[in-house]
């Protein structure tokens, strides 16, 4: 019956145009003080040794890390290296992401910040030059079986 109650909240919610953040604190605020078997101190405790977690704490700040390669020029120096380097084969934007992509993981060292930096570039440039929006998203994003 509860499950039913916070979700039949988060549509509601979602309906009423709350942000999708607010509306999920919201939910889970309401889904916490719902419980009645579990003492809030262990629910409080619980939720600050999550945040010890030193992965959640790296995605943001090589999130971060991209945005500032952005803002310094370094992407599109690597960009036009990879382009100098493989833009002259059939589907060289295609491949030049590739490369860069390859460099960028090595300097970030993260999947999603290659993709966060890289792909704000690279995704409108490639549906300009013609590619379909999928074969631009596909090539940028890291495949996540092997890891970059």
């Amino acid at each position: 019956m509860t499950g039913i109650i916070l979700v039949a909240l988060f549509i509601l919610l979602l309906f009423l145009g709350v942000p999708i953040a607010f509306t999920l604190g919201i939910v889970a605020f309401v889904g916490i003080w719902m419980l009645d078997s579990l003492p809030l101190q262990v629910v409080m405790q619980s939720m600050f040794s999550g945040l010890e977690s030193f992965i959640l704490l790296a995605v943001p700040l090589f999130i971060l890390a991209a945005n500032i390669m952005n803002q310094g020029k370094i992407s599109e120096k690597l960009i036009n290296l990879a382009v100098s380097m493989v833009g002259h084969i059939r589907g060289g934007l295609a491949q030049a992401n590739i490369v860069v992509s390859m460099f960028f993981g090595g300097i970030s060292g993260s999947a999603q910040a290659d993709t966060a930096g890289v792909g704000k570039i690279l995704i409108p440039s490639m549906i300009k030059e013609g590619y379909s929006k999928s074969t631009a998203v596909g090539t940028t994003q890291p495949h996540p079986r092997w890891g970059c």
